[in-house]
């Protein structure tokens, strides 16, 4: 049988052979791409790495964060290509259920805390926001706050709708909230939302001293209203629709429940879509208090949140004072995040930021330091089994047994004429077609989708 769609990394085609992604899986060559296999597959490798660690992060109760050490005297662009998988593949598909988000140390000047949420914020309002939001209604409408006003208005609406998001998600939302979309028809475009933002955040503290009592609300911001409401009167002729009902107690839940910045964001999406969404999260004076919100919004849909904070190259060019702050801020948010679903992780290299790694001394390390590479580098590498048994042990889900050293692989590896190339194609196409059909180990189907590649 040969693989023609191939599984997502967290698929559960490959959770059942105990793999969170297929660690042979050779990344395309791109026109202007000179590396030869070996080198690709190192960066595959230090991708799937990552998925690991984080896959199995999303799944303790008491999160731990992630340090990932690079080594310095790899060429960079080796982590970026393996932080660009990374990526990629959480942002297809939900089949490791983490959403990830990079910080670049250099965007702490926006603050320290409101560089996380403008960036989370951006995540969030993508594309497929409409899939997350109808996560948070299932829920707020399956386990309902009967103590709203709202609620006695919706609950005879309810039954048909959670059927209908049980049939479509993206049909039933759109059909209380619109299309997902950037931009409603008559709203102001992107860029003059951004530039209406701007000035809004001009107004704000750039790192206030948060305690419970700091409101996430300003008191004095007429457009916020103006911004998140229909964007043009609507005549009500016999009283709101059911999707008028259904989007008022959604809001009222979000504003009750998690914040009253996530609640005007989402009303912001019904009537502008989801650049206002972006900016209007954006908008609040206690910028910790709507991050972890955030964050509780996102894991309706998601298993964990992860921070990705690299750059640190330029550590050592900050003032020591600003460390300190820095270091402490991600202190605080690696706890008060936790309960919330989010996760720290942190990429640099060891010793290039020693109060960071010492404060986070006790994380889940992920070494990108390419050790296979001496061993694999050429036009065409010779099979080895030290590094092709650890390529599978990096890709083992917890408490599952490696594949390395099984009779079908070995099989396998008889068949490669010794080339490190030939294997992994066969290794790949073998995984693929056990994962595809979900049988729950590498039977002799698989072995012979396997030998086809080889053979054809």
């Amino acid at each position: 049988m040969t693989v023609t769609t191939r599984p997502a990394p967290g698929d559960p085609g490959y959770r059942a052979l105990g793999l969170v992604a297929d660690p042979f899986q050779v990344p395309p060559a791109s026109p202007d791409d000179a590396d030869p296999v070996g080198v690709r597959l190192a960066i595959h490798h230090a991708a799937v790495r990552l998925l690991a660690a984080l896959d199995a992060v999303a799944g303790q109760d008491h999160t731990q964060p992630i340090l990932i050490e690079k080594d310095g005297a790899i060429p960079r662009y080796y982590h970026l290509g393996a932080l660009a998988e990374v990526m990629e593949v959480l942002s297809e598909g939900d089949g490791i259920g983490v959403l990830i988000v990079y910080i670049p140390l250099d965007m702490l000047a926006l603050g320290r805390v409101r560089s996380a949420l403008s960036s989370l914020s951006e995540h969030v309002a993508n594309a497929t926001f409409d899939l997350t939001l109808a996560a948070y209604v299932r829920g707020a409408l399956e386990a309902p706050d009967a103590s709203l006003p709202e609620w006695e208005s919706v609950r005879e609406h309810v039954p048909v709708f959670l059927a209908a998001l049980a049939d479509d998600a993206r049909e039933a939302l759109a059909g209380v909230y619109g299309v997902c979309e950037p931009e409603r028809e008559g709203s102001d475009d992107t860029e003059t939302l951004m530039r209406v933002s701007s000035l809004r955040q001009d107004r704000l503290e750039t790192d206030p001293l948060e305690d419970d009592t700091l409101p996430e609300d300003l008191v004095d911001d007429p457009l916020a209203e103006a911004l998140a409401g229909e964007t043009a009167d609507r005549e009500l002729v016999s009283g709101p629709t059911p999707a008028d009902l259904i989007a008022a107690y959604v809001a009222a839940h979000i504003k009750e429940h998690l914040s009253p910045v996530v609640a005007r964001a989402v009303r912001a999406y019904r009537s502008r879509g989801t650049s206002a969404v972006a900016q209007e999260l954006k908008i609040t004076k206690a910028p910790k208090k709507t991050l972890a919100a955030l964050v509780r919004f996102a894991t309706a849909r998601y298993r964990r949140v992860a921070l990705l904070y690299d750059r640190f190259d330029m550590w050592t060019t900050m003032p020591q004072d600003l460390r300190s702050k820095v270091v402490g801020t991600l202190s605080e948010l690696r706890w008060s995040l936790a309960d919330a679903g989010g996760s720290i992780v942190l990429s640099l290299s060891p010793g290039q930021a020693p109060e960071v790694e010492e404060q986070f001394a006790a994380s889940v390390r992920v070494a990108w330091d390419f050790a296979e590479l001496e061993s694999i580098e050429g036009a065409d590498p010779r099979y080895d089994a030290g590094v092709v048994g650890a390529w599978l042990a990096d890709g083992t889900i917890p408490g599952a047994k490696s594949l390395a050293g099984s009779p079908e692989l070995e099989r396998l590896a008889a068949a490669c004429g010794g080339s490190l190339e030939v294997f992994v194609r066969m290794a790949s196409a073998a995984i693929g077609d056990a994962a595809q059909r979900r049988v729950g180990r590498i039977d002799g189907a698989a072995v012979d989708a396997g030998l086809a590649v080889r053979d054809g």
